[in-house]
């Protein structure tokens, strides 16, 4: 039979060694990461190279962005006035490129894609979160080409959703049948 002491001692050995394990998880669930957001560079599929380019947003990984498009590739937005943005490829690059990771998390749903051969389209709604704040929705459109065995973007199109859009209902509001 154990004296007290030597009971004592076992129960504080088994909740100090407990103790990291839940220090980890606690930590580890304050940290969270949305889903596939910290996985690896994917570029075999249209809808995983999509992905990517918003892991490299994700993670603040300029090198990443130009991995995910072609050489002269292009970004645009319209405006809810109509207005075509002019290509600001570079510009959101360089912006990615300076965040910390976890900053920026753009979610995408109800993801589309087209593909014949070795062409592709994937439309995307999506909900922007920047640290911690919800501050845009709408939709994403990508055209990606099949080049060296592996897909990349070509030309990349957002439009924000209209103006009085409650962006943190969005994703409910847009799945809705």
């Amino acid at each position: 039979m154990m004296h007290t002491p030597t009971r004592l001692l076992a129960l504080l050995a088994i909740v100090l060694l407990a103790a990291p394990a839940s220090f980890a998880q606690a930590e580890k669930e304050a940290a969270y990461v949305p889903a596939g957001l910290d996985d690896p560079l994917n570029l075999s599929t249209p809808e995983e190279t999509v992905r990517s380019m918003f892991r490299a947003m994700y993670l603040g990984d300029a090198t990443l962005v130009d991995k995910v498009f072609l050489p002269d590739a292009q970004l645009r937005r319209v405006t809810n006035t109509g207005e075509i943005r002019p290509d600001g490829l570079q510009a959101w690059r360089d912006w990615v490129g300076a965040q910390s990771p976890g900053d920026a998390v753009e979610e995408i749903f109800e993801i589309e894609v087209q593909a014949t051969g070795r062409l592709a389209s994937v439309w995307a709604p999506f909900v922007v979160t920047y640290k911690g704040a919800v501050v845009g929705c709408g939709v994403n459109e990508f055209v990606l080409a099949k080049a060296e065995g592996d897909w990349r973007i070509v030309f990349a199109m957002d439009n924000a959703a209209p103006e009085g859009t409650d962006c943190t209902t969005f994703k409910t509001d847009y799945t809705k049948d």
